[in-house]
Order: C-alpha cells, then structure tokens, then sequence
C-alpha cells in the first residue's frame, strides 16, 4: 500500500482480492447466521415442510408425504411465510439453502 498524489492511496491486487475474499467469506458468514436465526422458530413440523418446499414438492406431494391434510400443509406455509418473512415457495427455498 502506498499513498499518492492528493491523498490517494494504492493497493496491489494481492491486497484488494485478499480483502474481497474476507468480506464475502464474512458476508457469506453472515447470511447463514441470519438463515439459521430465521428458520429457528419453526416447529418440527413447519421445518420437515420447509425442507420438502425447498425440495420443490407441491403441496400435494408434501401432505401425501407427511400424511397430513394439504390444508395442515397451507397452514404451516402461511405460519412458516410469516416467521421467516418471506413471501413465496421461492423466497423460502433460497433461505433454506442459503449459506
């Protein structure tokens, strides 16, 4: 690292793509973390149907699964959409496999 003129400071590429490795190993980091913080609150039953949405199964394939009712399965979604604050099947698949 060197400073040049007007106050500018130069960096050699080792030194910026060192720094881009460790920022997004800690955003990456970070991302799990709130993954993880988010999908805690779900109850045993709402995570085994988040995992089969992330899965890419419908509802229908989900309750045939589960043997529970496809509106039980409505329900943990709406319950499930809520806690994590997402919004859609695929909002919730990218936060399951995040990290």
């Amino acid at each position: 690292m060197r400073v040049i003129s007007g106050g500018a400071v130069w960096l050699g590429q080792k030194v910026i793509q060192q720094l881009i490795l460790e920022s997004y190993s800690k955003l990456k980091e970070q991302g799990a973390l709130e993954s993880g913080q988010r999908l805690a609150g779900l109850t045993p039953a709402e995570h085994k149907v988040a995992e089969l949405v992330a899965q890419g199964q419908s509802n229908l394939e989900i309750a045939f699964n589960l043997n529970i009712s496809e509106r039980t399965v409505k329900a943990h979604l709406t319950s499930i959409y809520e806690k994590t604050k997402t919004g859609s099947r695929l909002s919730l698949a990218l936060l399951i496999n995040r990290g």
